[in-house]
């Protein structure tokens, strides 16, 4: 149990780690230490490092991509516009699987006063055939529902009768 909770502990820090706030100055002394082999536990700092991206605005949706990608689901894009058929801006969603139309969009307590407009932009995107998945704080705690619901999206817009992962 005490080597489970450190490792929980150790991928929070690299999760954390893997946010928008976090500065390329801090990501390249990161590296730096590495490649000088001065890093305690140096092989999750290594995979912590290939996990950046610059273009998240949240550390709660680094968390959401970290937790989908570690779960073997394909590297949603970060932050895209969306727009119909006729050019019209539908909405700004904070993961998407463009070539799916599955949305996944984190919903935070901060969010709760803007809770009518992020229903409308919801709907809209249905009514535009997207399929939205909406993350909570509850869900991330179980990572493992939150890749079944995306993995479950992927099937059914994607691998039809198909297996995700080769020998399932």
């Amino acid at each position: 149990m005490r080597n489970s909770s450190r490792r929980a502990t150790t991928w929070s820090a690299c999760i954390a780690l893997a946010t928008a706030d976090r500065t390329r100055a801090e990501a390249h002394t990161h590296r730096a230490r590495l490649e000088l082999r001065r890093w305690r536990g140096g092989s999750r700092l290594a995979e912590a490092l290939q996990l950046i991206r610059e273009d998240s605005w949240s550390p709660a949706e680094s968390h959401t991509r970290v937790v989908i990608v570690r779960g073997g689901l394909p590297e949603p894009e970060l932050n895209v516009d969306l727009t119909a058929a006729n050019g019209e801006f539908l909405a700004c969603v904070d993961l998407a699987y463009l070539d799916f139309k599955i949305a996944i969009e984190y919903q935070s307590a901060l969010h709760a006063r803007q809770y009518a407009k992020d229903v409308e932009r919801i709907e809209r995107l249905r009514a535009h055939g997207w399929w939205v998945i909406q993350v909570t704080s509850a869900l991330l705690r179980e990572p493992e529902r939150l890749v079944t619901r995306v993995s479950e999206a992927l099937f059914e817009r994607v691998w039809r009768g198909e297996p995700i992962w080769p020998g399932q």
